[in-house]
């Protein structure tokens, strides 16, 4: 049998190898049919060959590049440990330098604003505030003590700024008393802040609505006059 472009197909091809079988399975059981055994035939076996032959290669180089990436990691982690081994404490500050600089590498974009405008300069006395400078610019003006300070204020900004944090109170409120930080009498500072703020509201508000509601004003007091 031909295909289409007038050729035999792989199986009517005949070869030195082709030899008589029957088969012994499926809808043709009893039929006597040609069949080449031989895995190396071209005639037959080619385009198999082929394949078996680019997916060994393909497996051969995988082998190559993984054990590439094993040697990489155990060449590296060498490194690291001859590294770890010079390392003295107190950290240096180009030591400190180098943990910012990776740290900062995987704070999320909404933490690295609010380190910027935390690190921004305040403004002069009058003067609007000018817009949050980015926090890498902010490091060469840091000593030793600045960049272990910031190490720390990293490690507590999803704590500090996470409001739906499980956990975030507590690991805080762990480091302050680590610090003997006192975390009651800051609270209730804060809380009279926000009371002061609510009565200063409440009472522009009830001005706000005695003027609209007050009939005696005059009428060049009245809004759009």
């Amino acid at each position: 049998m031909r295909n289409g472009h007038g050729k035999l197909s792989p199986e009517r091809k005949r070869c030195p190898h082709i030899t008589p079988a029957i088969v012994v399975e499926g809808g043709n059981v009893g039929h006597i049919v040609d069949v080449c055994a031989d895995l190396g035939c071209e005639t037959h076996h080619g385009e198999s060959r082929k394949a078996r032959e680019a997916q060994e290669r393909m497996r051969t180089e995988n082998r190559k590049q993984d054990e590439r990436r094993k040697q990489g990691i155990v060449t590296r982690t060498r490194i690291l440990d001859a590294i770890l081994e010079k390392i003295a404490t107190p950290l240096a500050k180009a030591d400190l330098e180098l943990i910012i600089r990776e740290f900062l590498n995987r704070v999320p974009q909404e933490y690295r604003t609010v380190l910027a405008q935390r690190h921004s300069p305040a403004p002069a006395k009058g003067k609007s505030p000018k817009q949050a400078v980015e926090i890498g610019s902010a490091l060469k003006n840091l000593d030793e003590a600045g960049y272990s300070r910031l190490l720390v204020e990293m490690s507590l900004l999803e704590a500090t700024y996470n409001s739906y944090s499980r956990d975030g109170a507590t690991r805080l409120d762990a480091v302050a008393k680590r610090y003997r930080v006192n975390v009651q009498k800051i609270a209730e500072l804060v809380a009279a802040e926000f009371a002061v703020r609510r009565k200063k509201r409440d009472e522009r508000q009830k001005a706000r609505a005695k003027g609209k509601l007050d009939p005696t004003r005059k009428a060049s007091e009245k809004p759009g006059a």
